[in-house]
């Protein structure tokens, strides 16, 4: 296990880009600055997988990450994120912002979410207001619930890990993707079909 890391040292860490580990009020956590085209690659490596792909990325704030998509998709992200906003929803829309490009789908879409950890959120504000993040595990094996639960093979790739007292709640967020006009449900978790039914209109409702 790798000597846990002070919130500042973190901090500071994640800004120099290091790739940590942390938790989410889902899941445990790998991650750095999004912003950095090699520490993305880092955290891709460190999960085990050997050519680009999409990344989910948490947010500092709903300002910022509302900032950096299309002005026609504002107005409904911001419904959805000021319901379910920190917390277990991540809402992949369209990005104007270059340097989130790499962390792209094939639609051009990024999974965006703020979470409700504070550790979290803390690092994302660190590494410039946008964290590459994706589960604490190597590919193929279950995302952990706790630190401890954190494969030893992943652990000897990391720079550190933080917050290790937190447990997370174990079930991945809700994957919503804007889709010409509609959202469209591609995972659901953490928050039920039926609560974002009640707010925007959904492909196929």
């Amino acid at each position: 296990m790798l000597r846990e890391l002070t919130l500042l040292e973190a901090g500071r860490m994640v800004d120099a880009g290091a790739v940590l580990a942390y938790p989410t009020e889902t899941v445990w956590g790998i991650g750095g600055k999004a912003i950095d085209k090699e520490v993305v690659a880092r955290v891709l490596a460190c999960k085990g997988i050997a050519s680009a792909r999409a990344m989910p990325v948490l947010a500092s704030c709903t300002i910022g990450a509302v900032s950096v998509v299309p002005v026609p998709v504002r107005e409904s992200m911001r419904v959805l994120a000021g319901e379910f906003w920190p917390g277990g929803l991540t809402i992949a829309v369209p990005v104007e912002d270059p340097y989130l490009a790499p962390m792209a789908a094939e639609d051009g879409t990024v999974g965006l979410r703020v979470s409700a950890n504070p550790v979290a959120t803390f690092l994302a504000l660190q590494a410039g207001g946008f964290l590459v993040s994706t589960s604490a595990n190597l590919t193929g094996q279950p995302p952990p619930s706790t630190a401890q639960e954190i494969s030893q093979g992943l652990l000897d790739r990391l720079d550190g890990v933080v917050g290790m007292e937190h447990v997370a709640k174990g079930l991945p967020s809700t994957v919503i993707k804007w889709r010409d006009g509609l959202w469209e449900i591609i995972r659901e978790g953490a928050v039920p079909a039926a609560s974002l039914a009640r707010l925007v209109r959904l492909v196929g409702a």
